[in-house]
């Protein structure tokens, strides 16, 4: 079921800094085609996560070994780009430093970065 965004509840749980509903989103759903859903603005629940810059809840989908990095958002950006463009910024810290080693990591781990 998604919202007249193509919200799911993984994208609605994200954006409303609800981790502990997104904890049990991640352990009760099964589809995995749910947390690599798009929204109208071709963001997956990842991309918010990078968008708004928020650790926890970026660690916690990229965990989850059915969340695929490698979907491009509306402006062709994977996750990785997104915090990317957090870094050249300056606006990033050792937390966010961290979660863009793990997503290389996956990457690497996937055969394709």
């Amino acid at each position: 079921m998604v919202d007249n965004n193509g919200r799911n509840t993984f994208h609605v749980s994200v954006t409303s800094a609800m981790e502990n509903a997104l904890r049990c989103l991640i352990c009760l759903v099964r589809p995995a085609e749910l947390l690599n859903r798009i929204n109208i603005n071709g963001h997956t629940p990842l991309h918010l996560a990078a968008k708004i810059n928020h650790v926890e809840r970026e660690l916690l989908l990229l965990n989850d070994r059915r969340v695929d990095p490698y979907v491009h958002d509306g402006d062709r950006l994977m996750a990785r780009c997104l915090v990317e463009k957090w870094m050249r910024t300056g606006m990033t810290d050792t937390y966010q430093m961290h979660f863009w080693n793990q997503l290389k990591q996956k990457e690497s781990k996937m055969g394709k970065g």
